[in-house]
This record gives structure tokens, sequence and C-alpha cells, in this order.
């Protein structure tokens, strides 16, 4: 057949082909894609948006992490008084995120937590909270040439040790000693080193403290206090590090930490079946935003969940739940009226067992009053101001 042929056959098929479904859903199709491009709603600007808001991130990320290690080689403090941007007593390292007007995409950060803690909202990964500065652990990256030593003779040495979020112990010494300014004394604590100590005798870790100090040229003649938790390991009579410590530098005494010993009493008199309804209740309800409305609607505020290391922290767990009992033995019974599978209906009707029940609201009250007093003491005992003559008096 001739080309000549074809065209006209060519020619005969467009309008049948202008007619079918194909051609059509081919056409709305790209009408669509054309208007969303035009109207900035497509896949790719939205793909666009979200690496510029990454992006966004990772710049005020890589300035945080440029502030925490200038603190870290310095050996200064992080945290103070408060933990809102704009206050006087928040220290060191809010203080240098604030010095922001010079870079805009940081003072506009700056202003958004600002304006949010002042409204008393809660915003999302602004990475300015102490949970934030804990949880970068930029310290191992600090050069340990920077370390200066303190002007006071005497120190004490606190030693702390938590598993990081790759299992490895992760054991923090730090020095505390007294400065003279002008008329006053004034206590001070500065980080010294990061170990990885997988060994949790109190031989080891005795032995750990004391070649640190040598590498850093501090005399054991001059150690005169040490401070740890309540474990064994640490405070043991006889094989514990200060035992051990307390062999090598006779002048250093022991100081248990006031707080952790809060957190045992706390511990000793906790109510098993109480705190375990409270998680189960928040468990339920924070699986899903459906739930979370239901729970809004019957109480008008968040639960919150158990802290799983400071005893004290439960006192913002156990004051929601308290103030609001009565919505909270509604909100379970909202909740059965959704798809659920069996095991989901059986822990509703356990939690419905127990916080529909006279001992629950017993317990609410009982424990509500005596975390709240643990929780002002461990707020004094960690004051940088505090003393032993406070610790006792509290």
């Amino acid at each position: 057949m001739s080309a000549a042929g074809k065209w006209r056959k060519l020619y005969d098929r467009i309008p049948e082909h202008e007619k079918s479904n194909s051609h059509r859903g081919c056409y709305l199709a790209w009408r669509e894609l054309e208007r969303r491009l035009s109207s900035g709603r497509g896949v790719d600007n939205l793909l666009e948006a979200s690496v510029e808001t990454e992006s966004v991130k990772l710049y005020i990320m890589k300035r945080i992490i440029d502030v925490l290690l200038f603190l870290g080689e310095r050996g200064l403090a992080f945290q103070g008084r408060s933990q809102r941007a704009g206050d006087k007593g928040n220290e060191n390292f809010l203080g240098l995120i604030e010095l922001s007007h010079w870079d805009p995409v940081l003072k506009e950060h700056v202003l958004q937590v600002k304006e949010s803690q002042e409204k008393g909202e809660h915003l999302q990964v602004h990475y300015l909270s102490a949970d934030s500065q804990k949880k970068l652990k930029v310290f191992r990256s600090c050069k340990t040439e920077h370390f200066v030593r303190p002007t006071a003779k005497y120190f004490a040495v606190i030693v702390d040790a938590s598993p990081d979020s790759s299992h490895v112990e992760q054991t923090i010494i730090l020095l505390r000693y007294v400065i003279q300014n002008k008329a006053q004394f004034d206590i001070v604590e500065r980080f010294l080193k990061f170990v990885d100590c997988s060994d949790k005798i109190g031989n080891e870790i005795a032995q750990m403290v004391v070649d640190t100090l040598q590498e850093r040229g501090m005399p054991l003649s001059d150690y005169r206090a040490q401070a740890y938790d309540d474990g064994a390991n640490m405070a043991g009579k006889y094989n514990g590090a200060r035992a051990k410590i307390h062999e090598q530098c006779p002048a250093a005494i022991f100081s248990p930490c006031g707080c952790h010993t809060l957190n045992l009493c706390g511990t000793d008199a906790e109510a098993i079946t109480y705190f375990g309804t409270m998680q189960t209740v928040y468990n339920l309800f924070s699986s899903g935003p459906k739930r979370w409305e239901i729970l809004l609607n019957r109480i008008g505020c968040s639960l919150h969940g158990i802290s799983g290391t400071r005893w004290s922290d439960r006192v913002e767990s156990v004051k929601p739940f308290a103030a609001h009992l009565p919505g909270i033995k509604l909100a379970p019974e909202d909740l059965l009226e959704l798809n659920l599978t069996a095991k989901t209906r059986t822990e509703i009707n356990g939690a419905l067992s127990y916080v529909t029940s006279f001992i629950c609201v017993l317990m609410s009250v009982v424990r509500y009053k005596v975390i709240v007093p643990i929780d002002f003491c461990n707020k004094v005992i960690q004051a940088r101001d505090a003393t032993l003559d406070v610790k006792c008096q509290t």
C-alpha cells in the first residue's frame, strides 16, 4: 500500500480514536496534570516542599550542634532555672541560640518556639528542649585538649551511667568544686569525660574513675568527695566503686544521690496495679487518632505515659488522670463501639473494671499527694546552689 493510502486510512481513524474512552481518559489526565502544575499542587511541588522543609531542619540542627560543641568543649553549663526562650535564667544553650538576629532561619525558628511557649502550645520537634540536648550526645566529639583544670584545689567527682540508643553503656564523669566569686562562693560542675563502660563491677568502675583523673592531671590527694546513685555496684560498702576508691583516696567521702534515694522510696511504695492501669489507658487511646479524639472529647486534655526512669516525673501522669477520672471512666466505654480486636476489648474491660472501683479513686488522691512533695524535693536537691544542709532539711 502506498504512503498516501496509509494516511487516508489514518484520517478516517482519527475521529474514531477521539471518541474512544482511552483517549478521553488520557486527555482528562493531561488537563488535570496541567492544572495541578499551574496551581502548585502537583506531586513534584509537594516533594519540593518536603525537601525544603527537611533542609531547613538540617540547617537548624547544624547550628544547634555547633552551640552544643562550643559549650561541651569548654565545660560550660547547658541548662538553667528556665527552659523557656527569652527568659534570663535559661543559661548558656538557649542564650547562645537566641543570638540569632544575624541568622534569619534560626531567628524565625526561635520566634516560633517562643510564641508556642507563651501560648502554652506544644511545638513538635523544635530541638531546643532539655531532652533534645541529652539525646544528641555530641560530647563524644569534644576534643580532650580543651579541658581546663579548675582553679579550686579540692574537688568532688560525680559518676552516672545510662545505655544509649546503640545499647552501649555511656558513663559520664563530672567534676564538682567551689570557687570564690568576690564576696560569695559558687558551686561549679564541669563535664570531664564520656566513657564507654560495659563492666558494671565496682572495682572496674573505680579504676576507670581513677585512670580518668590521672589522665587529666588531677591529683588524687585533692579528691574529697564522690557522688553516685544507690546501686550496689556504686554505693556498696565493701565491693562498690565508693569502697574501692576510698581505699586509694581515704579523704574522698561518699554522698549518695538524693534524687535517686527518693526514687527508690517511691518505687518501694509504688502501687503496681494503679500505675499499670494508667499506662494501659494511655496506650489504648494513644494508638490511633480516632481513639485520641474520643479521649479529648471526654476529658478535654491529654494523658501522659508513665516515665520509665525518674519516679517523681510521674506527677505529670497522675495529675490529668486524677483530675479527670469521671471522664476517663466514660471514654473506654466509647472505645467499645469501635471495631476492635478481642485482645483490645479484654484490655478495655480490665481497665474499666479498675477505674470504676473505689480503690482507684482513693489511689488517685493519695498518690498525687505523695508524688508532689517528692517532685518538689527533687527540684530543690537538683538546684545549682544546693548544699548538704539544704539536702538534709529537704
